[in-house]
């Protein structure tokens, strides 16, 4: 038996969908993903609207979240950012625009939780 999988938001993980059992048997795990959280909310984005997400729109949609969701959504960005950097340019430029990113979306959980929102 498959395990089928749809993506339950842009800031979170797959769950299985109902009536699928929702185990993993041998040989049936998803694929590791090994995009950074801009590079997943790229793809998400272009898939559902033709074209890519900023990260201006990533902030303004992660704001739409409730406060139990974003500080999901922040701890995982957290431990993805904890990892290893390499020191090519590229990801150099691309670490620098997840910081950015995580900065972003921590004002707005913040401005969102004084507001109690």
């Amino acid at each position: 038996m498959r395990v089928a999988f749809r993506p339950t938001t842009l800031f979170q993980t797959f769950e299985p969908l109902p009536g699928n059992g929702g185990f993993f048997s041998k040989g049936n795990l998803p694929m590791q993903d090994n995009r950074d959280f801009i590079d997943r909310a790229e793809s998400a984005a272009e898939k559902l609207h033709g074209e890519p997400m900023t990260t201006e729109e990533i902030a303004k949609n992660f704001a739409l979240y409730g406060v139990q969701k974003r500080a999901e959504a922040l701890e995982r960005f957290d431990s993805e950012l904890g990892g290893e950097i390499d020191s090519s340019p590229h990801s150099l430029r691309r670490r620098v625009q997840l910081m950015a990113l995580r900065s972003k979306m921590g004002t707005i959980h913040e401005a969102l939780r004084k507001a109690r929102r």
